[in-house]
């Protein structure tokens, strides 16, 4: 959600970059794109994150998983 809403935020700057540059307006459309790039690093660095976190659950789990079947095996060795 947080990574849409970033890209949605970088659409948003560029529209008003665009709009500033048809009332002949460098400095506001300038400003547009600054904060149009940061929105872009911002969304981009969620969503490395967002693999990162995903990558680093699905290992847990496999563990969680592995874990589980060793218990179970130990039980029916009883």
């Amino acid at each position: 959600a947080k990574v849409e809403k970033a890209r949605s935020d970088s659409q948003e700057w560029m529209n008003r970059a665009k709009q500033a540059l048809s009332r002949s307006d460098e400095a506001s459309a300038k400003s547009a794109l600054e904060q149009k790039s940061l929105a872009e690093q911002r969304a981009d660095g969620l969503a490395a994150e967002h693999a990162q976190q995903k990558a680093q659950t699905e290992k847990l789990q496999r563990a969680v998983r592995d874990l589980e079947s060793k218990i179970r095996q130990a039980r029916q060795k009883k």
